[in-house]
């Protein structure tokens, strides 16, 4: 009988350590089990933070190419390369690369790491971009709808605006295209386009000794007619200035602006400013149109004729994306500019007739 007892004894816990060895089996194929699924999550996760963090950067690049001025603040240099880091605590760091910065195709490698680059579980993600400038119209230091005119003596350049004025600390440089949807003539004596030339399809320009880059036939351009922003059009007109005044930021109606002889029109802006008379711009001896220093933007609208001589008009902003001209008369308009000193702006107006003679523009210029 004792025997018998000590067998069943066995037995039972024989039986109880195979349970316990199949229940441990159980316990640790299921903590494995959920610990792989927290570590899958976990590189899910991080994966979808550090490309996120890969694309911000790739982001922040592309701002600075565009918006930066060409200052670089908060970057470094490495071997001719602009390299930049970014850390937030808690939720990761992003670094970013860019090499061949001054070119036309920028290379940026950006990378988003989470928790952060030097975690022993870091996960990477990468990005390589290479940045391209579209063509442009505004790219063009003139432009013809039809024809281009090459009289007297002109030249083309160009240069960065972000960077400060014209010439100034070295950023004057080639570039200054030339382009027309019809043809290219010349009738100076003298005349240089510091950049490409090119014409429509069954254009005409082949003098190559004066241009410095590419001359092509290929262009169709869609230069759509300029259009007066509403709130302009529904404000009631004003008389002709006439007599020295300031504008202050806002928006204007006027019939025109007729000044001669020492009598100035200073205008702070932001300012929009719809001219609609025959003959909305009429400058002559020192009257003149001042754009402020520290001014905003200043847009003029114009369904007349423009003819600006004498003192002209002066942006002090030296900045021509300050000053813009749209010319809003369609086929009839014809917009002359002469007289002393630099036109910091752009005039667009594809439908018309422009003439300038005696004056140094500095910008882009857009006519028929």
């Amino acid at each position: 009988m004792i025997c018998v007892r000590a067998n069943k004894r066995g037995f039972v816990l024989i039986i109880s350590y195979f349970i316990i060895v199949i229940l441990t089996m159980l316990v640790v194929s299921f903590l494995s089990s959920v610990i792989a699924d927290n570590l899958i999550a976990y590189r899910h996760h991080g994966s979808v933070r550090a490309f996120w963090l890969a694309q911000s950067a790739v982001e922040r690049a592309i701002s600075e190419l565009n918006y930066g001025a060409g200052k670089w603040i908060g970057w470094q240099d490495e071997a001719g390369a602009k390299i930049m880091k970014v850390s937030w605590p808690g939720f990761g760091e992003f670094s970013i690369r860019i090499t061949n910065v001054d070119s036309d195709n920028p290379f940026i490698v950006a990378q988003g790491f989470f928790p952060a680059e030097d975690s022993y579980n870091a996960i990477v993600r990468g990005i390589e971009a290479v940045a391209g400038r579209e063509r442009n119209i505004f790219s063009y230091a003139a432009f013809g709808k039809s024809r281009v005119d090459l009289g007297g003596n002109p030249f083309t350049d160009s240069y960065n605006s972000l960077k400060g004025p014209y010439n100034e600390a070295g950023n004057k440089d080639y570039n200054g295209d030339v382009g027309s949807n019809g043809d290219i003539y010349f009738s100076g004596s003298s005349y240089y386009i510091g950049g490409d030339a090119s014409t429509g399809c069954d254009g005409v320009f082949s003098d190559s000794d004066r241009v410095f880059g590419q001359i092509t036939h290929s262009n169709d351009e869609d230069l759509p007619a300029p259009a007066v922003p509403a709130e302009l059009v529904s404000l009631a007109v004003g008389q002709t200035i006439k007599q020295t005044q300031t504008l202050m930021p806002g928006n204007y109606k006027f019939k025109g602006i007729d000044l001669t002889g020492q009598n100035v029109l200073t205008i702070i802006g932001p300012a929009n400013i719809y001219l609609t008379g025959q003959l909305s711009i009429d400058l002559t001896g020192q009257g003149k149109i001042l754009i402020t220093e520290d001014s905003g933007p200043v847009r003029f609208y114009v369904d007349g004729d423009i003819s600006i001589s004498g003192q002209g008009v002066a942006n002090d902003t030296k900045s021509p994306p300050n000053l813009l001209i749209f010319g809003t008369g369609g086929s009839n308009q014809k917009i002359s500019i002469g007289g002393s000193g630099s036109l910091y702006g752009a005039i667009y107006a594809p439908d018309a007739l422009i003439n300038l003679e005696g004056v140094g523009t500095v910008g882009v210029v857009f006519g028929s």
